[in-house]
C-alpha cells in the first residue's frame, strides 16, 4: 500500500527513525490524556453520568491502546495520520457529554499535540480550527459566554492551538534534524569512495611504475642480448612488448 502523499518522505532509514520518534510523541500524549482522564473521573466521582461514563471508557480505551507495547495504534496513526480524526471527533464527544467546564476537558489537549506532531501545516490548520470550532459549539450550546469564565471561553482555544504550534515546532525541528543527518550520512558515504578511490590510484600507481621500470630494464639489456643470443633476445623483445601491453591495460 502506498503512503499518503501528505508524509514527509526521508531517504533511507531516515523515514524509519521519523517513525519511531513520531510513535514515541504520540505515546507520551496517549499516557498524558490517561492520566487526565484518571484524575478527571477522579474529580467527578460523584457525578459521573452514564453518558459521560461511555465516552470517558472510549477514550481511555484508545489512550491505553497508544502507550500499550503490544499495541499496533501507533503504527497506524503514523501510517494513516487521518485515523487521528475519529479521535477528534471522539474527544469533541466528551467536550459535549461532560461540558466545558468538566475536569475531563484537560483529557482533550493531547489531541491537539497529536494533530501538531503528525500532520504538515496545512492539515494542521485545518483541524485545528475544527478542533476550536467544535470546543466554541460545545460551550455555547451549554450556555452563554457570560457564564463561563476566560478560561472556558478563551483559555482551552488557546491552549489547543499553542500545543498545536508545539507538535508543529518538534515535528518541523526533528525533519531538520533527520535532513542533517542524512546529509551527513552521504558525505561520508562520498569521503570513504575519494578514499577508496584515492588507495586504487596509488596501488595502480605503484603497480604501473614497477612494471613500466621492469620494460625499461629489459630494453637496456636488449642490444647486448642480440648480439651476444640473438634467441635470448627474441625472447626479450616478447617480453617488452608484453610488458608494454600490461602498462597499457593497466
Amino acid at each position: 500500500m502506498s503512503r499518503p502523499s501528505h508524509v514527509v518522505d526521508v531517504p533511507g532509514t531516515g523515514q524509519e527513525m521519523h517513525d519511531d520518534f513520531t510513535r514515541q510523541l504520540l505515546s507520551v500524549a496517549f499516557l498524558v490524556r490517561l492520566l487526565a482522564l484518571v484524575l478527571g473521573v477522579f474529580a467527578l466521582s460523584r457525578d459521573l453520568t452514564p453518558q459521560v461514563l461511555v465516552v470517558v471508557l472510549l477514550l481511555g480505551a484508545s489512550s491505553y491502546l497508544g502507550v500499550s507495547r503490544r499495541s499496533r495504534l501507533l503504527g497506524v496513526f503514523v501510517r494513516h495520520p487521518f485515523v487521528a480524526l475519529l479521535d477528534l471527533g471522539l474527544v469533541l464527544a466528551v467536550s459535549y457529554v461532560a461540558g466545558p467546564d468538566s475536569p475531563l476537558i484537560f483529557a482533550t489537549l493531547s489531541t491537539a499535540l497529536i494533530i501538531g506532531v503528525l500532520f504538515p501545516t496545512r492539515v494542521a490548520v485545518v483541524l485545528g480550527v475544527s478542533l476550536v470550532a467544535g470546543y466554541t459549539a460545545v460551550w455555547v450550546r451549554h450556555g452563554t459566554p457570560g457564564s463561563y469564565g476566560f478560561v472556558v471561553v478563551y483559555g482551552v482555544p488557546l491552549m489547543y492551538v499553542s500545543l498545536i504550534g508545539v507538535g508543529r515546532a518538534v515535528r518541523s525541528v526533528h525533519l531538520e534534524q533527520l535532513e542533517t543527518l542524512t546529509e551527513l550520512a552521504h558525505t561520508r558515504t562520498a569521503i570513504a569512495s575519494a578514499d577508496e578511490r584515492a588507495r586504487l590510484a596509488r596501488e595502480m600507481h605503484d603497480s604501473l611504475a614497477k612494471t613500466l621500470h621492469g620494460v625499461a630494464m629489459g630494453a637496456a639489456a636488449l642490444p647486448h642480448w642480440v648480439g651476444a643470443d640473438p634467441d635470448r633476445a627474441v625472447v626479450q623483445a616478447q617480453l617488452l612488448a608484453d610488458g608494454a601491453e600490461r602498462a597499457a591495460d593497466e
